[in-house]
Parts: C-alpha cells; structure tokens; sequence
C-alpha cells in the first residue's frame, strides 16, 4: 500500500520568500487554526527548517498564544520533543522556527493501518518519556493527541522514534496563570474529564490524553468520540471499555496499564515513566507485522511516503455503529423508533378526522384510512406524509 501523494503547493506564483532576514520560505507543509507551517531553508545556518507563520499584532491573542509556545518550548530539550530554535515578529505576524521532522503524524499512519502493535508500543514509550522531561520541568502539553506526535520516518541513535508537536496552548506551572479558570482548551475526544470541567489541569491530564492516543492506535477507534461535539462531551467522564476487551490478544498487563492511565480520577493514573516502562517491556511481546518505515521510504517536502505492508492484527470487527461506548446506540434507536411511532399515531388521527368530517363518505371506515396512514408515516416518514397530504386533498376535491 502507497501513501497518497502529500506535495504540498509552493508559494503564490512560485516566489520565494525571504522571512528574519535569513529564512528562505520553500514549500507549506502543514495548516491550521493557528497559522501555516513551512518548509523553509536557513542560508545562514544551511539547513532546513520549519517556520510557523501566525498572523498576531502587538495585543493579538495569537501573538500571545505563540509566545507561550516559544516560552514552553524553550524550556524543553528532549529527542522527544520537536526542537525550537527561534521566535521573531514583525508589524503583522509572529514567526516560530523550529526542527524540520523528516516522517508523518501518527493520525495519517494509523489511518493506513501503517503501525503495527509494537510500533504503537515503541511511539508510547517514547512520549511518556517527552512528557516526563516537560512535567519536570513544568510544561503540561494539554492537546496531546495524534495529529500532534510525528513519527520519524528514519530514528537516529538517540533521536527517538517518536516527537511530540504543537506546544501552543501549553501550560507553565509558574505563578502566573496563563488561562482563567474554568477556560477549555484542547481537543475534546482526547481531553481528560477534569480538563474539559475547566478543573485545575495536572500532569495526569498528559497521560489520560497519551493512552486514550494509544488506545485509538491499538483499536482503531476512540472510544470518547461522537458523531457530534455534544455526544462527545456526554462520554467523558465514563469508564472506557478495557482495552483487553477490544484487544484480548495483547498482554494482560499492557491493557491493565493503559486502563489505569484512563481512569477519569486523576489521582489514580499512573506517571509517565510509570506507563513508559511497561510500554517498554511490553514490545517483545507484540506483532511487528506492518512496520513503519520501508526501505523504500520517500521523502517529499519534509513529509514521508511510505509503503507499508500489510499490516495483520487481530482486532474485533465491529460495525461502525457498534463501535464507541457500549449501550450507547440502544437509547438512540429507541428514541429514533419512539418519534417514528408519534409521527404516525399524529397522521392517523388526521387523516381519521379529515375523512369522517370533511367532504363525502369514503368507501371505507375513517379509522381505517387513519390506521393505513399511520403505518405508512411510521415506516417512511417523509413519503409518508406526502402520501397522506396528498390522499386527502385529491378526495376533498
């Protein structure tokens, strides 16, 4: 199996753009709420980067989001940890340089089936150590989630196999209090219950997010989200299904640690280096099948093509309905089922009184015309409806 093509479209017109007087802007590589990621050359240092470009004046709350990334990343030295080398500003907008990462986010190869079960063991090892370096030193990511964690497409000795991205609404635990409480951020189908409260926001809110991301790798679905932001909002705070009873192929004691790490009581999770050794110990243990990264790797402006095989795993079928909380779609088809039933009795108790009191007697009992009506609404509502509409205004006339 191919990836996509990922080339992302050049500058307006094919210019290149000179940005701090030492940044030459290449190609975008990525795109957001918050600003454009490019691919960018440094000719003073020579070599690539990556240059995230925030439109934000001075009193901007962009500008004042970006400056907490800056401040966050600048505490962090970690192979785990994308890299920031610098932050700089002009009249209009706020510039973020940082490592250029060389693979694909976990979300894009999870929707390939390219990360096999010991892969996923491998990027969460690797996280909770990041996340244990940023703790210590008083970073909480606060959106860990995968479309924030790069996997390399090519691990050096001692440059990790996974980095975390994105530190932009990171909080410092330092005197000052950078969010009033109650305020939300991140993303809600990886938020921790107590965050997404708008509670005081721990370290323990990193891990939940960290193994409800592993938990959707391993499964290929994420328990907590809906198919609206209010279902999702309903599921947090629940008890998730284990992970052994979507997984019963995996360790026993892999699937009791990332259950405890999703404990909607904080206080009962374990520490990232807790949850890293077991992931850890846990990979010998786990299908390799899939892999990454080919031999065969591409890459393309910064991102990776890659060709993995097959990937072979055991997971439960399910169909998508089934798939989430279990028990939440029976009050949805009996709600659906419920409206069905009124929407009919409604028609035929219409169509009852239009026959037996408006023009000429039909050939048959009004109550029968108001039972067929209402059989017919409650199996095809809309058609139904019409039908009926219909009926009546074509005997009345």
């Amino acid at each position: 199996m191919e990836r996509p093509d990922t080339t992302l479209a050049p500058l307006d017109g094919g210019r290149a753009e000179l940005v701090l007087g030492r940044y030459m802007l290449e190609r975008r590589i990525g795109a957001g709420g918050f600003g454009v990621v490019w691919r960018a050359y440094d000719e003073k240092l020579e070599r690539d980067v990556a240059v995230k470009i925030v439109p934000g004046g001075d009193g901007d709350p962009e500008r004042s989001r970006v400056e907490r990334e800056a401040l966050a990343a600048a505490r962090l030295n970690h192979p785990g940890i994308v890299a920031l080398y610098e932050m700089g500003s002009d009249e209009h907008e706020v510039y973020l340089v940082s490592e250029l990462v060389r693979g694909a986010t976990l979300q894009e190869l999870s929707r390939e089936g390219a990360v096999s079960d010991r892969d996923v063991a491998r990027i969460g090892a690797a996280l909770c150590q990041a996340l244990d370096h940023a703790h210590a030193r008083g970073v909480i990511h606060r959106d860990v989630k995968p479309a924030n964690v790069m996997v390399l497409a090519e691990p050096a000795a001692g440059a990790g196999f996974a980095k975390l991205t994105d530190f932009g609404i990171a909080q410092l635990c330092t005197g000052d209090t950078l969010t009033a409480p109650g305020d939300v951020v991140g993303t809600l189908a990886y938020m921790a219950p107590e965050q997404a409260e708008g509670r005081r926001v721990t370290p323990a809110c990193d891990v939940y997010s960290l193994a409800l991301t592993l938990y959707e790798a391993w499964t290929g679905s994420n328990p907590v989200r809906g198919g609206s932001p209010a279902a999702t909002a309903r599921r947090l705070g629940r008890a998730l299904p284990p992970l052994c009873g979507r997984r019963p192929d995996l360790p026993p004691a892999l699937g009791e640690a990332l259950d405890a790490a999703l404990d909607p009581e904080p206080d009962f999770r374990p520490e990232p280096a807790q949850l890293g050794d077991i992931l850890h110990g846990a990979q010998a243990a786990l299908s390799d099948e899939g892999g990454l990264v080919e031999p065969e790797t591409i890459e393309r402006f910064g991102l990776t093509a890659v060709r993995p095989r097959t990937r072979v795993r055991t997971l439960l079928h399910r169909r998508e309905r089934d798939r989430g909380i279990e028990g939440e779609e029976t009050p949805r088809v009996l709600s659906v089922l419920g409206a069905r039933l009124a929407a009919g009795l409604a028609a035929g108790l219409l169509v009852c009184a239009a026959l037996a009191s408006l023009g000429p007697a039909p050939p048959f009992s009004p109550a029968a015309g108001g039972g067929a009506a209402a059989l017919l609404v409650a199996l095809l509502p809309r058609v139904g409806w019409i039908a009926c509409v219909l009926a009546v205004c074509a005997w009345l006339a």
